[in-house]
Order: structure tokens, then sequence, then C-alpha cells
């Protein structure tokens, strides 16, 4: 993948994001996202922030959070900069933001990166899905985030991947390895490889899973 490819394709994704959540009411931006302890619009926040902001002056923002915070882990200083921006800032302006980012990345105006891909697509979802709306990214895309996520993966999600073929079907993509096959979404798996939870109002938080058709084994057993 080119520069030139990755910027249009985290340029098509901000797009992809901002129409998804354009119609959402305000109920459903103060829902919470996945995220843990974030709302929709403070995902929607953190979005902007990261693939938004140049290298100098982010450091200069965690350090003024973790400062005023008191922080040592920079992800509740990160959690401080995201519910400041969304505080600060209504939710039209910030489907205005991803508008004019998504321009820019697609013109080359902003240095575009795998991991701003990786960040379009999984913060979306995290916005995006609790609040049943379904993002769909083109399956390249969707399958360079989910190959890059795995970098970064918990133990126990790379011992699937060992063990199990997790496939995205409506995408035509998979990863993992193994003869044992189980038949999801991109966005089910990509969730998944991320550690997100889904939210049910009726239950109690449970991890998500590529689902299962009947019969399947289960994740993580070998």
């Amino acid at each position: 993948m080119t520069s030139d490819d990755t910027g249009e394709r985290v340029g098509d994704a901000l797009v992809r994001v901002r129409d998804g959540l354009a119609t959402l009411g305000d109920a459903q931006w103060d829902a919470p996202s996945l995220c843990a302890g974030w709302s929709v619009k403070d995902a929607l926040a953190h979005l902007v922030w990261r693939i938004g902001t140049p290298a100098r002056p982010m450091l200069e923002d965690l350090v003024s959070a973790s400062i005023s915070g008191r922080h040592v882990n920079p992800m509740r200083s990160m959690a401080d900069i995201a519910r400041s921006i969304s505080d600060s800032r209504s939710s039209g302006e910030l489907l205005d933001d991803l508008t004019l980012l998504s321009r820019r990345f697609s013109t080359g105006d902003q240095r575009a990166s795998s991991a701003a891909l990786l960040e379009t697509v999984v913060h979306g979802f995290d916005a995006a899905h609790p609040v049943g709306v379904r993002l769909e990214f083109d399956s390249e895309s969707s399958f360079a985030v989910a190959r890059l996520a795995t970098r970064t993966a918990s133990r126990q999600v790379r011992t699937v991947l060992r063990h199990r073929l997790l496939t995205a079907k409506d995408a035509g993509w998979a990863i993992g390895s193994g003869d044992n096959e189980i038949v999801g979404t991109a966005e089910s798996v990509i969730l998944y490889v991320t550690g997100r939870r889904s939210i049910d109002p009726g239950t109690a938080r449970s991890r998500v899973l590529a689902p299962l058709p009947p019969g399947a084994p289960a994740p993580g057993l070998a």
C-alpha cells in the first residue's frame, strides 16, 4: 500500500465514520462507547485529536494533561483530553472536523499512515457499535487494520490466532491459521482482536467474538 493509497483509504474511512454517526440523537451521543468510561462523543473527540494533531502539539497536550491531572498513565491523560474536546465542541463540529480531515488525508495535505487508518476504523467502531450503527469499510482497509491489530493483540487473542482461522465473510479475508474456522464479519473480527467488549443493555458486558455457527469450536480452545 503506497502513501497515496493510505491517504485515500484514511480519507474514505473518515467519511464512512462521519456518515454513520451523522444521524445520531443527543441520547446516542451521550451513550457509553466501547472505550470504558467514554461516551460516543468522547470516542469521536479522541479520534479527531489522535489523527488530526501533529506529533509535537500532541506531546504537549499529553504533558499538560498529565501535569494538570497528576496522571502517570498516559491513557488517563488521553481520556482527559478527549473529554475536554468533547465538552468544548458540539457533535456537529466534530463531524465537520471529520470532513476536513478526510479532505486533508485524501489530498495528501495530512500525512497518512497505517496507524491513522487503524485509529479511524477501531475508534469508528468504538463510537458506532454500541448505538447500533454498523460501519462498513472497504475490504482492503479492514484487512490492513486487522493484520496491524494482531501485532498488539493480547496473549489470549494471539493464542486463538495460532489455532483458529477468523474469517470476515462480508469482506472476503481471514486472519489466523489452522483448520478450524470461525466465521464472522470484519467488524466482529477487528473488535475481537482489539479486545473490545460489546454493550447489551439487557446483560453485563461480554467480549465481542466473531459469531459462531452451530457446532463450531469455541475461540481459545486449542
